[in-house]
């Protein structure tokens, strides 16, 4: 090789060098953005990759509502609701105790809020029967400034037609409207059982109300305060409030079971025709939340539910929903007196339902 052909030759390795340290600069650069670039776009999708979680979450949620329900409510009101609650009613004792052989309810609502239908349901459901119950009627307890008797309407509650009576006594407190405002006193003496509950004669329709020493037998137990779904808690009644300030000063553990009975779901969104699905539904619980803020009470002890109304024949899924309900307030108010006047004692429900229970 000649001297001339060296010189080209060592140029030429030089060149390709130089070239080559170009391309792998240019690569590293190259790369260098690319992972600039790759770093930007995961930055990027770091939000979209919380809003997939958040995404996901939410997705189980409505798989959990969708097989259990909301809180504690079934995912489903059908017949097996209805069998497992029938049961639960059928085996309480009656008397419920020798001390207290009623559970004592007061209804509290305003005209049209549902008390009546309220009842009625319930009486179907018991009777698990192909036609709705129409002959309930709450007791209504007119105060009477004074005179120390009270005439009230009663109607025994039957498991069934020919059934046993269920240990449950449901009286009506008429007057909370805005023509006859419901009185501070009135409420406050049906709490600490001022104004009691004793009836001389079950069996009589019309009868006889009096005021005596209040003992555990006839004092108020539980109050169920009845709205409709409809209610506007922003804008209510002056005697509404009054009630509500009443209630509050009294809700406590040790204090008598309070709860809110809110009528009328289908107003809200949930249809008649998938009243079965009622309680997977968002807007009731939205109501209910509400409702628990406004009376000042548990969302447990905020009760949605839908009565018979103009229906022709009943169905499981309402009597499931009134079952399961009225079987929530009898516990609670069962544990209640348990607690208040039996010092600790259980109430002995039969060893049918002992053994249920423990299955369950």
């Amino acid at each position: 090789m000649s001297a001339s052909q060296a010189t080209v030759s060592r140029q030429k390795k030089v060149l390709e060098k130089d070239i080559e340290e170009e391309q792998t600069d240019w690569a590293k650069s190259n790369l260098l953005d690319d992972i600039s670039n790759l770093q930007c776009r995961i930055d990027e999708l770091k939000p979209l990759q919380e809003h997939k979680r958040k995404l996901d979450e939410l997705e189980q949620q409505l798989r959990d509502i969708s097989e259990h329900g909301w809180g504690k409510y079934p995912g489903s009101l059908d017949d097996k609701i209805v069998v497992e609650y029938l049961n639960k009613f059928t085996t309480l004792p009656l008397p419920l105790t020798p001390k207290i052989p009623f559970i004592n309810i007061i209804m509290i609502g305003v005209t049209g809020s549902g008390k009546s239908s309220f009842l009625r349901t319930f009486a179907t459901a018991l009777t698990n029967s192909d036609y709705i119950k129409d002959i309930y009627r709450a007791c209504p307890i007119k105060n009477r400034e004074k005179s120390a008797t009270k005439k009230i309407h009663y109607e025994p509650i039957y498991m069934g037609d020919k059934g046993p009576k269920v240990p449950c006594r449901f009286f009506d407190m008429p007057g909370i409207d805005e023509e006859e405002a419901i009185k501070k006193n009135k409420l406050e003496k049906l709490l600490i059982g001022e104004i009691t509950c004793t009836l001389n004669d079950e069996i009589n329709r019309e009868t006889d109300m009096e005021i005596q020493t209040p003992n555990p037998a006839n004092v108020v137990h539980c109050i169920l305060y009845v709205i409709r779904a409809s209610t506007n808690l922003k804008d209510l009644s002056t005697s509404v409030k009054s009630m509500i300030e009443v209630l509050k000063d009294h809700n406590s553990e040790d204090g008598v079971r309070q709860f809110v009975v809110v009528t009328s779901i289908d107003e809200i969104g949930v249809p008649n025709s998938d009243m079965i699905n009622a309680y997977k539904y968002p807007c009731v619980r939205k109501f209910c939340e509400e409702v628990s803020v406004v009376f000042g009470v548990d969302l447990l002890h905020v009760i949605p539910v839908s009565n018979y109304f103009d229906e022709v024949a009943p169905n499981d899924a309402k009597n499931a929903m009134s079952l399961f309900n009225l079987w929530r307030v009898f516990n609670s108010t069962k544990e209640y007196i348990e607690r208040r006047w039996l010092k600790g004692e259980t109430i002995m429900i039969s060893k049918e339902w002992s053994c249920k229970k423990n299955n369950v």
